[in-house]
């Protein structure tokens, strides 16, 4: 054979190879097995950050949260991975497997998270931002709270300015985009809120003005608190309240005893009532609470738990573990939780459960329902005053916070409270108290869709928890959380309907 028919045959075998190669990179074969190879280390390093979290609340052992953002940051920033995906997405209708292409939407969803999250200089100032905040205010060194705003209010900025290099207008719309909410949906749903619990609440103000000269903002605080004290269910003591816990899920049909649930009583840092933790989905869950948790508290923890545990599907991408942004829809999951503490307000439940007398019981329904225009707004405000700020953080967050005051609850007066901008919530959980809110919601819709199927009695009934089982919990991450609820409930987030039902 001469040179020349020995170069000929070599181009054609090398060429063959390629578009072999070529071919396999793009087939769905290949994306599964790179996705099942980053699925490994994503869930290992998942176990290591909740088993972090959680001796962050016990004491158990060193609270090293650090060693694994950094192991995420470095398995986010991987190229490989960022291009596969990219190029997946696009085409994502095209893959016929649907568990695969929702693992590549999640996949995409958490990379771009992490592309302004996991970005170094982000990184590094949250990090700094959570230390100083969890530290006693008497340390030497330190930063002063003025310091301390001034950070936060750089994070703000660095997130926006990495969020707009995205294509997006600002940090939140990024947040919405991300876990599925969607910039438009979520600004019509506080629109719908806004406009339907106004007048309510100006009749409200006008009754309270027959007997003073004008509203003040201890008003205000006095009617979220007449709603809270329904919501907050009757008072369980101590000893009692793991004993109810387990009754409550046996009336459902879920042996506690079963489940791989551990549950410390202690102490917990400042503003922490109580944290359920998902150290390993499905078989390790752990709730730390605070010995004057209420039972509601209590409640909601396990029904964080109930989610994970009861999610069956072996892809670690699926499971919905929280630690990365875009794993999965925070208000989804508080839905659930608030399903599991809205239990305890049931009529069945605390005729059974409580020192129930009919008559209270129908007067703090009454007072509930005439605070509840009061308790949206709030929502509200919460909401907005941090989403402003993102839009603005160059302005006074005190005079940004009086301006919405006056929006939502109608407040002349300047707000005697003051509140820092420096506050774990904006650091560590930014863009997520919405999420709150939107459970409202999804819980009253799922037990008005079990009191539909199971009549008024169906918080005794046993075939409530193998319901919630396989049509809320079982799934993980398959679907969106929009499509979860329409499974479950037969229709999407039903906000007219629940407004209707607290009389608005």
């Amino acid at each position: 054979m001469n040179k020349k028919s020995f170069n000929f045959i070599l181009v054609c075998i090398l060429s063959i190879a390629f578009q072999s190669c070529s071919k396999s990179v793009d087939s769905e074969p290949y994306l599964e097995q790179l996705l099942d190879k980053k699925e490994i280390l994503f869930e290992e390093i998942s176990v290591q950050y909740g088993t972090a979290v959680w001796n962050l609340y016990s004491d158990e052992a060193e609270a090293d949260q650090l060693t694994p953002r950094k192991r995420f940051q470095k398995l986010f920033s991987n190229d490989t991975i960022n291009t596969l995906i990219d190029r997946w997405y696009s085409k994502r209708n095209n893959i016929s497997n649907r568990e695969l292409r929702r693992r590549v939407e999640l996949w995409y969803n958490i990379l771009i998270a992490a592309k302004v999250n996991f970005d170094e200089e982000i990184f590094q100032l949250q990090n700094e931002l959570e230390v100083w905040l969890t530290e006693e205010d008497s340390l030497p060194d330190m930063p002063s709270k003025e310091e301390l705003e001034i950070m936060t209010t750089q994070l703000i900025h660095l997130r926006n300015e990495k969020a707009r290099l995205l294509g997006y207008s600002d940090y939140p719309e990024m947040v919405l985009d991300v876990t599925e909410l969607g910039r438009d949906w979520f600004f019509d749903f506080l629109s719908i809120i806004d406009s339907v619990t106004l007048s309510p609440y100006k009749k409200l103000v006008a009754k309270t003005l027959e007997t003073k000269e004008e509203i003040e903002y201890s008003d205000v605080r006095q009617w979220i608190m007449d709603y809270y004290i329904f919501g907050f269910g009757p008072e369980i003591e101590s000893e009692k309240k793991l004993i109810l816990l387990k009754e409550t899920l046996g009336n459902i049909g879920i042996n506690y005893d079963q489940l791989p649930v551990k549950i410390l009583v202690r102490d917990l840092p400042p503003m922490v009532g109580g944290q359920g933790i998902a150290v390993r989905i499905p078989d390790d869950f752990r709730i730390a609470v605070r010995p004057d948790l209420d039972f509601s508290g209590w409640m909601h923890e396990m029904g964080h738990g109930l989610q994970w545990i009861f999610t069956n599907t072996n892809v670690a991408i699926l499971k919905g573990y929280e630690w990365c942004m875009g794993n999965d829809c925070g208000a989804f999951s508080e839905g659930l939780a608030e399903t599991s503490a809205r239990m305890i307000n049931n009529q069945k439940w605390l005729q059974r459960h409580s020192d129930y007398n009919e008559r209270e019981y129908i007067e703090s329904l009454e007072k509930m329902k005439m605070a509840f225009p009061v308790y949206l707004r709030k929502q509200l405000m919460d909401i907005t005053e941090e989403i402003e700020f993102y839009r603005n953080p160059e302005r006074d967050y005190h005079d940004l916070r009086n301006e919405l005051a006056k929006k939502y609850y109608l407040v002349d007066k300047p707000l005697t409270r003051r509140r820092s901008v420096a506050n774990m919530l904006y650091v560590s959980y930014p863009v997520y108290v919405q999420s709150y809110l939107i459970a409202d919601v999804i819980s009253w819709q799922i037990h008005s869709t079990l009191e539909e199927k199971f009549g008024k009695d169906y918080i005794f009934e046993p075939e409530v928890g193998k319901f919630l089982k396989e049509n809320l919990y079982a799934h993980g991450e398959l679907y969106s959380w929009q499509t979860r609820l329409k499974l479950a409930t037969g229709k999407e987030l039903d906000v007219e309907g629940f407004l209707k039902a607290f009389g608005l």
